[in-house]
């Protein structure tokens, strides 16, 4: 028996363990994907915030399973969605920030050329064009397949519009990669959609977020006698801060919580609870949810809007509070997640995870449940023990992350690893080791590289193994670096 008969065998009886498949049509489960752009791990109702109303979100978390640990694998969202796409890690698809390392050059807040000790390794800004991207193997598994939303590294090499140059041929590029449908968000503008499809542009005076979760409604009314994987990459709540006025001034006449206080922030997130509760009403409309698997996630941390001050309220966009910094950073703030999982029945009601897990994962996840065999090696692994609350079958492993460049009073060249409760920062201009006990310091306010040099030398051990393994690029010296010229943020 080849390799492949073996997996797709495997894994398409290990899938009826994890959700129940309707007998009669032998039907693999539908899945559902919604992933929020820069919504932060404390923005959600069923995560703490007393402040944003989030009823839908809510409502999925308490129908399934919370996890507290979960992590994007970079703390902004090119990188991420590469991630999420590929299944692999940032050093082997190569894109590790949006647009190339020289965008924020004669930023005001960015340092100069001569300020920075490293140069920033080249950033491909799109995934190899030869990956078998997460659709793909869904789509001959015979999955109906279809995205509505943000796109960031799907395009072909050399070849990466600015958002609002998003073209038909694109969106040709796009659905030829494995989406049998896409609308492409063509701006941040909240309030006037602006999107593409393999039509052409198409602008209108409706909310964006209104004609993404129409047209995944829609999707799942038209393939709802077949299994379908639909993945909705929300605008919201990025920036610029936009919503209707009526939604604000709802949130002007109720008493802000101790550190979420901005009503048109909390009014766009309002709008993103919408669209998830327009698509589970859908399903649940089409008798669809009990054997539809309901991801929600969010593809780095909340962008606070007040750099290297994540406590203070003034002026302050959102807070990630406990946790330390904030989109852009690899603290806490910046890459831990929202991340919930519902399928009825299948997944236990209410329960709470705290095993780490990274988006990485979904993509073995989701082909494990469709039946699909493994396209190649995968970073990830499929999370179905512990959708299964038998987290004894997950045995513990390190999570890595990447980032050989700079970004505006948020980051400097540096990889991270996360084992078990402990947290290693390498800082790659100076050597420096930063090392935190996220059980006991969720905040990472209390430095334990000074002393603990052992974990630390053994965890960096760890590190540069990865590097090496995964091809890891590492910032050469700047040759024009001047140290009284040095940067401070």
């Amino acid at each position: 028996m080849k390799r492949s008969d073996f997996l797709h065998m495997a894994f398409g009886a290990g899938a009826l363990g994890v959700l129940r498949t309707n007998a009669a049509e032998k039907r693999p489960p539908n899945i559902v994907l919604i992933l929020a752009d820069d919504l932060g791990w404390a923005d959600t109702g069923c995560y703490g915030n007393t402040y944003h109303r989030t009823p839908n979100i809510d409502r999925l978390a308490a129908q399934g399973m919370r996890f507290t640990d979960a992590y994007a694998n970079a703390a902004n969202c090119a990188p991420t969605r590469a991630c999420l796409l590929t299944g692999r890690y940032v050093p082997r698809h190569g894109v590790y920030t949006v647009g190339p390392p020289e965008r924020f050059d004669g930023h005001e807040q960015f340092l100069e050329y001569g300020e920075r000790k490293l140069l920033a390794c080249a950033n491909p800004e799109a995934v190899p064009e030869d990956a078998i991207l997460l659709p793909q193997p869904l789509r001959r598994a015979g999955y109906a397949t279809a995205l509505f939303g943000k796109v960031h590294a799907l395009f072909r090499r050399g070849h990466v519009p600015h958002m609002h140059r998003i073209a038909a041929e694109d969106v040709e590029y796009i659905r030829r990669k494995g989406f049998d449908e896409a609308v492409v968000a063509r701006s941040f503008d909240h309030l006037h959609a602006s999107v593409v499809t393999e039509d052409g542009p198409a602008h209108s005076g409706e909310l964006m977020s209104e004609v993404l979760s129409g047209r995944a409604a829609r999707f799942i009314g038209d393939h709802r006698n077949r299994p379908f994987f639909l993945y909705l990459a929300s605008i919201l709540p990025h920036s610029p801060l936009k919503a209707p006025a009526e939604r604000v001034a709802n949130y002007e006449r109720i008493p802000a919580s101790e550190t979420h206080d901005n009503p048109t922030y909390a009014a766009m997130v309002e709008l993103l609870d919408r669209a998830v509760g327009r698509v589970l009403d859908a399903l649940e409309e089409h008798g669809l949810a009990e054997n539809t698997l309901v991801i929600f996630t969010s593809d780095n941390g909340g962008a606070t809007g007040v750099y290297g001050k994540p406590w203070t309220v003034n002026g302050r966009i959102t807070s990630n509070a406990p946790l330390r910094g904030q989109k852009g950073q690899f603290y806490e703030g910046g890459i831990r997640v929202p991340f919930i999982a519902r399928c009825p029945g299948s997944i236990e009601a209410g329960a709470v995870c705290r095993t780490p897990v990274a988006l990485t994962d979904l993509y073995p996840t989701f082909l494990e449940l469709a039946g699909c065999g493994i396209p190649g090696r995968l970073d990830g692994r499929s999370l179905r023990p512990l959708l299964e609350s038998r987290p004894e079958r997950f045995p513990e492993r390190p999570l890595f992350w990447h980032f050989p460049g700079y970004l505006p009073l948020r980051a400097r060249p540096h990889s991270v690893v996360r084992r078990g409760d402990y947290k290693l920062i390498e800082n790659f201009e100076d050597g420096s080791l930063e090392l935190y006990n996220l059980r006991e310091d969720l905040s990472e306010r209390q430095n334990l590289a000074p002393s603990q040099p052992e974990l630390c030398a053994e965890l960096a051990a760890l590190l540069r193994d990865w590097r090496r393994r995964t091809g890891a690029r590492i910032p050469e010296p700047n040759p024009d670096f001047d140290p009284a010229d040095e940067g401070v943020w």
